[in-house]
């Protein structure tokens, strides 16, 4: 491409925000690729295209677009729009620049330059007027700056304005070919005020140049000979200061420089694409460089060297090459604003961490069952009915094996349950078809199975699981777990397998036939996990010859709820010895176990103790001696110092939560975990956490009756006063902290009515109801992805006024009326007199009975929908849970929430709000078919289902009727497109409970299913 000055229109034309088409990219399973995580219209931008990002002082992030402001809550944005006639509105929708400004946020528009005041959320607009000279000189803002001095200055695409003293007055600058003092270019692109005190500007054509205070003058610093230590090109949009004072400075078509302000020189570095549009110098030792269609790319400072980030398509990667803007937010997160592909978030973990994502000629996609890494550096990769994939670390070539009908040395089963090398070397495959040994010379499979009538032959074709004995002298027998044959040994030198089977007469034998897991403890005991219990070999020693000689006494530990230092679930799923060796084993429903063998007892931890999910999956130990742990949920780190839980940050990155039985520890200390099409690779010790206590804010108060209290003014609010009449609200608050919102937790009391914190959760709303007359204190405290607690949060004092014959007046007047009372009666009192007052009395109790009943159904009710509420339901499932684990049935619920239901009622009113809320229980309601079967309004626009003897395709099916239902009512959409109706997205989950086991895990799994639903789109189901 011929490299020049690009023409003025060209550059109009950006500031018109043309969008440029997308240049093909590389894959982003390349190995170190990082993850990009993407908001869009879908999730309620406003926009696709974001010229500008900011945070304010509650941390709230807000998004300038080509359809308006957008704020940002980590869930759902706040959109302002211009709206005809209203002064007091956004004066364009086409925003091009934010800055903020203490409690104001300053807008660059089309229309011209707005102040937003972030308390009343009022915008104030200055215009350009050709009658004034003092106005702004054009409406097109691009930059904006509060400079050392405290004076606001303005960049427009005709001249550089300044507003001097409260009347709004501007004072233009402006070029003036006759004077080399003067602005060198109109068209202004940047403003940076430096931390010496210095003010820089950047322009479409007149390059560089510091303002002089003293003669009100510019110094320009302008594109010179090749070699002269001048800027390589005059058109610069973009000025960044990184954390030494140095400036950094991005042209068209000239790429990045580094400029000394001392010196007066450039350090140019050319790039791939240098159509540099924005910068952003936050990071220390790099800078990100946003091009018009060349992508994202990071310098470092310190090497020198850029890497390139490019959209491809696919999930993980930058959603556009168009980049419109930067910005890194307080708990280090890297915002991408792009034009056409909405927003992307580059993690501030993302160096901790590798993807190896599915591709065409590489991994294939799906769930990702077994890893291994073998000594030769192969990265082996099982992926579930997919067969085996291998990469080779010279090349990074995959190569591919799955079955070949009619070939016996081929793969003998494309399921594969784990990989295994052995002392020699030597990789092995339990499949659903046999157990194979990759043949190295062969580039094939040579594999055992059962031979019908010897029983000395391996008993079952699947395999699940395989561990060696200790080396000794000659080959090492090796144990094999199966599906329904229980316990193999064998013995390698006799070529014969010994069979330890359940004998249900024997209280010593195997527990059961179907064997998970194998593992050894630190006296070198063999324990064995099955799907009813875990065992441990007692009288067969290790040997080989031990076991040809006989025995096979196990020792059994079954679940028993009566027993606090029993197993905690029946099905083990994994077994592990740590390097204290401290035996832990993995379960499927009762978390995470440590075996005590002082006291032959285990300690359990479950998501009380902050597991993501009660079924464990894989346990891997990084050099630090924390547990790294896969979950059907999640993946969570043990922490041996701090002694808790933390979730990995990385799950932000994820389409799905959900990790499975692959992993592995390399001999370099790197572990590998599967997931749905995608492995990851972690360096424990690069990996940091995320060190940022949240922020607390209230995002709306819904007094009853009333108008809603937005953010704004919640925050400003003193005291919340509630009437005695409308004595009902619900309080909406989020954590202000981005790497993984859905994963912030959040426990909240109303001091003075509730005797303890709710239990820690995901559920961002509160409902009071009938609250009596007195003062209280809302507090919120949360937690941020990793588990860092904000203990302070927030307190709101709430006022509830009493009811006129409650206040102490009206008790005074009863005490009066009583003693009058009490001496008239004794004046008075006769037989009859007593027969009158005692039937009265009886009136009186009856009325007393009725309004307590009417009080019970009204704590239990929800008021406006009439479904039960939150506390009504949770009761009803924890008796669901107790009745479905004593009898061993499904349990299942679906979580729906109304899809954009915040737009919704923001922009129909509250009234509408309320009924939409209506229809859609009534909807849900309708779809109920047993009476067992119960449909609740759990929190704001959130429903949930409880549907008993329910397993994961029930509940799938009630959740489509359920959704279907609604879509069905055709209410029109938040202002969609014509013809777009309102719809809900459900989550589901089922499990079969064990005894004492919380509901939590199960609304827990509901919930992750709902954002799942969510992400993918709304307006669907999701388990």
């Amino acid at each position: 491409m011929r490299r020049g000055k690009a023409p003025l229109a060209a550059l109009l034309a950006l500031s018109c925000l043309a969008a440029f088409a997308a240049t093909p990219a590389r894959n982003a399973a390349i190995r170190g690729e990082p993850l990009f995580s993407a908001l869009g219209t879908r999730d309620g931008l406003p926009n696709a295209s974001v010229s500008s990002i900011v945070q304010d002082g509650q941390c709230f992030l807000w998004f300038g677009t080509q359809g308006g402001l957008a704020r940002y809550d980590g869930y759902s944005f706040k959109v302002f729009r211009h709206e005809p006639f209203d002064e007091g509105s956004l004066p364009h929708d086409l925003v091009q620049t934010l800055y903020l400004d203490g409690d104001s946020l300053w807008v660059g528009s089309y229309g011209g330059l707005a102040r937003l005041d972030l308390r009343s959320e009022r915008f104030t607009s200055y215009a350009n007027d050709p009658a004034r000279p003092d106005s702004l000189s054009n409406n097109v803002v691009t930059s904006i700056a509060r400079d050392s001095r405290g004076r606001l200055w303005v960049g427009t695409l005709d001249g550089l304005n300044r507003l001097d003293g409260a009347g709004g007055g501007f004072r233009r600058f402006l070029h003036d070919p006759a004077d080399p003092k003067s602005l060198p270019c109109d068209v202004v692109r940047a403003i940076l005020p430096d931390r010496s005190g210095r003010l820089w500007i950047g322009s479409s054509g007149g390059g560089l140049s510091r303002f002089d205070y003293e003669s009100e003058g510019f110094q320009s610093y302008r594109k010179g000979g090749p070699s002269d230590g001048s800027i390589i090109s005059d058109y610069v949009m973009s000025i960044a200061e990184d954390s030494a004072g140095s400036l950094w400075v991005g042209s068209w078509y000239g790429g990045l420089s580094r400029f000394d302000p001392a010196s007066g020189r450039f350090e140019n570095h050319p790039m791939d694409d240098d159509r540099v549009y924005v910068l952003n110098a936050d990071e220390e030792g790099s800078v990100y460089v946003g091009t018009w269609g060349g992508g994202l790319f990071e310098y470092d400072a310190r090497k020198g060297g850029f890497q390139g980030y490019r959209a491809s398509g696919s999930s993980g990667t930058l959603s556009s090459d168009v980049v419109y803007s930067l910005f890194r937010d307080v708990s280090g997160e890297l915002w991408i604003g792009t034009n056409g592909g909405g927003l992307c978030k580059l993690g501030a973990s993302r160096r901790s961490y590798e993807a190896i994502s599915a591709s065409s000629d590489g991994l294939p996609p799906g769930k990702v069952y077994a890893v291994l890494l073998d000594r030769l550096g192969y990265l082996w990769v099982g992926v579930y009915n997919e067969g085996l994939a291998r990469r080779d670390p010279r090349t990074g070539a995959w190569r591919r094996y799955s079955r070949r009908a009619g070939d016996p040395r081929s793969l003998p089963n494309d399921i594969v349950n784990f990989l295994y090398e052995d002392e020699g070397g030597s990789v092995w495959a339990g499949t659903n078809d046999g157990l194979a040994r990759y043949d190295r010379s062969g580039d094939c499979f040579e594999t055992l199975r059962p031979v019908a009538g010897r029983g000395e032959s391996l008993s079952s074709e699947i395999i699940y699981a395989m561990a060696t004995d200790p080396p000794g002298e000659g080959p090492a027998g090796a144990w094999i777990g199966t599906f329904n044959t229980g316990l193999d040994y064998w013995d390698r030198a006799k070529g014969v397998f010994r069979h330890f089977r359940n004998d249900p007469s024997r209280g010593d034998s195997l527990s059961a036939d179907l064997v998970t897991a194998i593992g050894r403890d630190s006296k070198d005991r063999l324990w064995i996990g099955t799907n009813r219990g875990l065992n441990r070999l007692e009288s067969a020693p290790s040997s080989s010859a031990g076991v040809a000689r006989g025995g096979g006494s196990f020792v059994r530990y079954l679940y028993d709820p009566s027993r606090k230092g029993g197993i905690s679930s029946d099905s083990i799923r994994t077994i592990f010895l740590d390097s204290g060796r401290v035996l832990w084993i993995g379960t499927a429903g009762g978390g995470v176990m440590r075996y005590e063998p002082e006291t032959d007892s285990f300690v359990s931890y479950t998501t009380n103790d902050g597991l993501p999910s009660n079924t464990v999956l894989r346990i891997l130990e990084d050099g630090d001696g924390n547990l790294w742990i896969a979950t059907q949920l999640g993946l969570v780190v043990y922490d041996r110092t701090a002694g808790k839980f933390r979730d990995l940050s990385v799950l932000s990155d994820l389409n799905s939560a959900e990790f499975f039985s692959g992993a592995f520890k390399s001999p370099d200390g790197a572990l590998y975990f599967g997931a749905l099409d995608r492995i990851y690779r972690f360096e424990p010790a690069r990996y940091t956490f995320n060190s940022h206590r949240p922020p607390v804010a209230l995002t709306a108060i819904r007094p009853m009756d009333e108008a809603p209290i937005g953010a704004a003014a919640a925050s400003a609010l003193p005291r919340l006063e509630l009437s005695w009449k409308r004595n009902s609200v619900v309080f909406e608050f989020s954590a202000l902290d981005y790497r993984d919102p859905e994963r912030n937790r959040y426990s909240y009391r109303l001091e003075g009515f509730d005797e303890a914190w709710s239990p820690a959760g995901t559920g961002r709303a509160a409902t009071y109801t009938q609250l009596p007359g007195g003062d209280y204190g809302f507090r919120v405290r949360a937690s941020n992805n990793d588990g860092l607690w904000n203990e302070e949060g927030l307190t709101l004092r709430v006022h509830v006024g009493c009811n006129p014959w409650t206040s102490p007046w009206a008790h005074v007047l009863y005490a009066v009326f009583l003693a009058a009372g009490g001496a008239a009666l004794g004046f008075l009192l006769s037989r009859s007199t007593i027969r009158a007052l005692g039937s009265e009395a009886a009136g009186l109790r009856a009325r007393l009975v009725a309004a307590s009943v009417s009080m019970e159904s009204a704590a239990i009710v929800d008021q406006l929908t009439g479904l039960p509420n939150r506390r009504k339901v949770e009761e009803h499932l924890e008796l669901a849970m107790s009745k479905a684990a004593s009898r061993k049935l499904d349990l299942a619920v679906l979580m729906v929430d109304i899809d954009n239901f915040k737009q919704y009622n923001d922009r129909h009113g509250r009234a509408a709000g309320d009924e939409c809320l209506c229809r859609v229980a009534e909807a849900l309601a309708s779809c109920l078919k047993r009476s067992s079967d119960v449909a609740a309004r759990f929190g704001g626009e959130e429903f949930l289902v409880v549907l008993e003897e329910t397993d994961i395709e029930g509940a799938l099916a009630e959740g489509e009727s359920a959704r279907r239902a609604v879509e069905e009512l055709g209410m029109p959409a938040d202002g969609g497109r014509p013809g777009e109706v309102l719809t809900v997205s459900v989550g589901c989950a089922s499990i079969q409970p064990d005894a004492g086991q919380s509901p939590a895990v199960l609304l827990a799994a509901a919930e992750r299913a709902l954002v799942a639903a969510k992400q993918r789109g709304r307006n669907r189901i999701s388990e």
